[in-house]
């Protein structure tokens, strides 16, 4: 036996107490949840819960008032308030997220970005690529780039009045917004 080996079986024989091997798994009953009872609050983790679309995300809608999106809670309000136009200036707060809502004076919630770990209800999210674009939505089309990469639009699945405007780059979904048809603060 050489002293390489020796080696090894001494590291294996001293890790196996400490990493279980050999022993039957531990049964415990219960819901299962982080040790300490501690939640994670990231984005990805609360996302399997709230999706973006068909008409928002969780109790905040496409086309809400001010007041109303301010009641729901989900979004918080930095800067000036606007009395016309477009603001860009509410943040969706949701599990410690950060995205550009637009309100407009005329439509209410106009558009609403999605954040990392925040997906439609057919999968796509940021960083998803390009096929999984084609494949959910195969209308979009792009109207800003070359071919198959750019910024385009695609239709809602359950929601006339909406799109999602989709920007892929180097072969993925590098911004992701869902928003009222007729919007009227960019583009």
């Amino acid at each position: 036996m050489t002293r390489r080996t020796v080696l090894v079986l001494a590291v294996a024989a001293t890790l196996a107490p400490v990493t279980g091997c050999g022993a039957a798994p531990e049964r415990v009953t219960g819901a299962a949840e982080p040790a300490g009872g501690i939640r994670p609050t990231s984005a990805a983790a609360t996302s399997a819960r709230r999706t973006l679309g068909p008409d928002g995300v969780g109790a905040l809608k496409l086309g809400m008032s001010r007041d109303e999106a301010d009641a729901t809670q989900l979004a918080d309000w930095e800067g000036e308030r606007y009395d016309s136009g477009c603001n860009p200036e509410y943040r969706l707060t949701y599990g410690g997220a950060e995205a550009v809502v637009w309100l407009s004076a005329d439509l209410g919630i106009a558009s609403i970005t999605a954040y990392p770990g925040l997906a439609t209800p057919q999968g796509v999210e940021l960083g998803s690529p390009a096929e999984a674009v084609r494949a959910a939505y195969p209308d979009w089309r792009t109207f800003t780039g070359p071919g198959t990469e750019g910024r385009g639009h695609a239709a809602v699945p359950g929601n006339s009045d909406a799109v999602y405007n989709i920007t892929i780059d180097n072969g993925e979904v590098v911004a992701l917004q869902l928003q009222l048809r007729a919007q009227d603060c960019y583009e």
